[in-house]
């Protein structure tokens, strides 16, 4: 049976390209020569003319990543310094102690 066609223009890229660019996009930004590891939608645009010399707007490669069900996220900034067995310890055995106290602040008479 053949295929219906689909009404519109057809894809720029194909699934197999599709799938091709989200495992480029896996390797991270600097992998492509950018100042960090953060994926925007002009460089990913970039990415899809350097690799497959087509060339999307970026708006339009957020309707790509949405077809493939991509998401729009910011990392949550965190200091180079963060010492997570230090915070975990700090919740565990510290924490537990000082929140041992009053749960709310009053004068010293109103306490009951």
């Amino acid at each position: 049976m053949a295929a219906i066609p689909v009404p519109g223009r057809p894809r720029k890229l194909g699934e197999r390209q599709t799938q091709r660019l989200l495992r480029l996009l896996t390797k991270g930004a600097l992998a492509y020569g950018f100042p960090n590891d953060l994926w925007t939608l002009r460089r990913i645009a970039s990415v899809v003319r350097r690799e497959f010399g087509v060339t999307y707007q970026p708006n339009h490669i957020w309707l790509l990543l949405r077809n493939c069900d991509g998401s729009c996220q910011v990392p949550e900034p965190r200091a180079l310094q963060r010492d997570e067995e230090a915070i975990a310890h700090w919740k565990r055995y510290r924490w537990p102690h000082i929140n041992k106290g009053e749960r709310t602040w009053g004068p010293s008479g109103s306490r009951g």
